[in-house]
């Protein structure tokens, strides 16, 4: 361990020894408000057979702007960027339907 490591270490150590021996010292969280209470109006209902269908979502926009957003991992299978360049499975999946859709 080099000297940068054992100070870190340390102050960690006193963090944790002063958050046991003065606890009424931090900040307490406000108990008193209480959280407001829910009405039908902004009650949330999700029912299974509407998300078990298909959904579309905007392909006519996406079609129209020839755009696709694909949220993915960043990994060295699925999706990494070598030398400036994308590459990666989900990234030729994806420009492969791009192509298909055109």
């Amino acid at each position: 361990m080099n000297a940068n490591s054992l100070s870190r270490l340390f102050i960690a150590w006193l963090t944790c020894l002063a958050t046991l021996l003065f606890p009424p010292f931090l900040p307490a969280a406000e108990a008193e408000i209480a959280p407001p209470v829910a009405t039908e109006d902004n009650t949330l209902s999700i029912h299974i057979d509407d998300m078990l269908q298909p959904w579309k979502g905007d392909l006519p926009g996406m079609l129209d702007r020839r755009t696709i957003r694909v949220l993915t991992t960043y990994s060295k299978t699925f999706f990494f960027i070598d030398k400036g360049t994308q590459r990666g499975a989900t990234h030729d999946i994806f420009i492969a339907l791009g192509k298909r859709s055109e």
